[in-house]
């Protein structure tokens, strides 16, 4: 192999390791741009499940407090029926106060 022959080699293995290379630079091009859009998706769908999490979550938030307000109203009628029924229990207590010592009185006489 001559000096001509080795050049020529020579500038046949630089044009193929470029074409090579320009090959490679195309093929991580095309995966970063594959890279992009898969991020893009992701950052999309992670958007949506944020704004949906976002309603439910408000959602939840709206029907705890309407549970609170009823408990609320619960406890005030309890209080309220505790007071009917202590005042009941009262008079009932009085009335048979006054038939017991009624009784007594009769027994006596």
């Amino acid at each position: 192999m001559g000096p001509e022959d080795r050049e020529r080699f020579l500038v046949q293995m630089r044009d193929e390791m470029r074409a090579g290379f320009q090959a490679a630079d195309r093929r991580f091009d095309a995966i970063d741009q594959r890279s992009e859009a898969a991020d893009r998706r992701f950052d999309m769908a992670l958007a949506e499940n944020r704004r949906y999490f976002d309603v439910i979550a408000e959602t939840l938030q709206h029907k705890i407090e309407l549970v609170i307000e009823g408990l609320s109203a619960v406890d005030q009628k309890v209080d309220r029926l505790r007071g009917d029924v202590q005042t009941q229990l009262l008079r009932l207590d009085r009335r048979l106060m006054r038939v017991s010592a009624r009784i007594r009185r009769e027994e006596r006489d």
